[in-house]
């Protein structure tokens, strides 16, 4: 039997997912709506109740669509709160108290394990001169890392409220001159003729992209959505061209736990793959890999269920991963894939 201090982190991360989504509820829809769709509704009501006030008794500083808004003292934000805390529990760096958060999705991890995301598997692969695209980029807490590192920065997501969010954070960014930078609506409200199931990038965009990331967004979407979000993210890529991907791993310890915490998949949780689907996906769709993650020691020693590791939970829970767009050749060898026969 665990101790309680063991087994309390696990009871608080699966009670803060929960509280999100009850949270939330007026986001929640049936799940033949579709992927796509549960996502857009439950992430434009994530940005419209977000404020970056973590303070206990603190003021309501108002929210993410309307930074003015005068909301209750009384009404503080909880879930917010309880994620930046339980965050702080897992860093390995000195726990961070931040009585105010400046973009939404900074209670998601703590900033050093963000930095050291973007450091190894995004600006590596930049110059001065690159064209890049961010796939769903939420409120804008990559970008802010991105902005001044590249010539052309396209920010791509399904949610309005979200762009909305990351265009205001963004505009203030003291790079943002440095960058040329663009928003871009997608999805079902930008091309009301798509399926709930088909998200499909600008056709302006084709071709002319030197690199695409898309960070701690394909953990909410399923393997059908997976699938036609790599091959739309293929599409982007000059030839040669590369990208930057992460997926929820279920073979790693700390996936596992989050994994087994869960009663069932929803948005509002992870939706968990192996390395193995990915990377063969990713062969199907005309990629080949570059460089991917390994598991710390410190998360391979955990058991399935109990114990909390120190260190990026990216890496102990995740599977990030760099590819690179095939050749011609290969390129159209693999295109049959869309058909299911490569």
């Amino acid at each position: 039997m665990p101790s309680g201090d063991t087994a309390t982190p696990l009871r608080e991360g699966t009670s803060i997912v929960r509280s999100v989504i009850n949270s939330l509820s007026g986001a929640m829809v049936y799940t033949d709506v579709g992927n796509v769709e549960t996502n857009r509704r439950l992430w434009n009501r994530y940005a419209e109740e977000w404020h970056g006030n973590c303070e206990r008794n603190g003021p309501y500083s108002g929210s993410a669509r309307n930074p003015s808004s005068e909301l209750p003292a009384n009404k503080p934000n909880v879930w917010v709160q309880q994620m930046a805390a339980n965050t702080a529990k897992t860093s390995k760096s000195t726990p961070y108290s931040l009585p105010a958060l400046a973009l939404i999705g900074q209670e998601w991890s703590s900033p050093e394990d963000l930095e050291e995301v973007v450091r190894d598997f995004i600006l590596p692969y930049l110059t001065p001169e690159s064209a890049v695209v961010e796939v769903g980029v939420g409120g804008g807490r990559v970008a802010a890392l991105v902005l001044g590192k590249c010539l052309r920065l396209t920010c791509l997501d399904i949610s309005e409220r979200m762009l909305e969010a990351a265009r205001t954070a963004l505009a203030a960014h003291p790079a943002t001159g440095a960058t040329v930078l663009e928003f871009i609506l997608v999805g079902n409200d930008s091309n009301p003729s798509l399926p709930s199931q088909r998200v499909e990038y600008p056709v302006s965009l084709h071709g002319r992209c030197d690199f695409v990331y898309c960070f701690d967004v394909l953990v909410h979407v399923d393997v059908h959505t997976l699938y036609h979000t790599l091959r739309e993210i293929r599409r982007l890529l000059k030839p040669s061209g590369k990208a930057f991907l992460s997926t929820a791993n279920i073979l790693s310890p700390a996936g596992w736990r989050r994994f087994a915490a869960q009663d069932k998949y929803t948005v509002g949780g992870f939706y968990f793959v192996s390395p193995e689907i990915v990377h063969g996906m990713l062969a199907k769709v005309g990629f080949h890999v570059v460089k991917h993650s390994e598991i710390p020691e410190g998360f391979k020693e955990l058991s399935d269920m109990h114990g909390l590791a120190k260190g990026n939970l990216y890496y102990g829970r995740d599977h990030l991963v760099v590819v690179e767009k095939a050749p011609p050749e290969q390129e159209m060898r693999c295109a049959s894939a869309e058909r299911g026969t490569c």
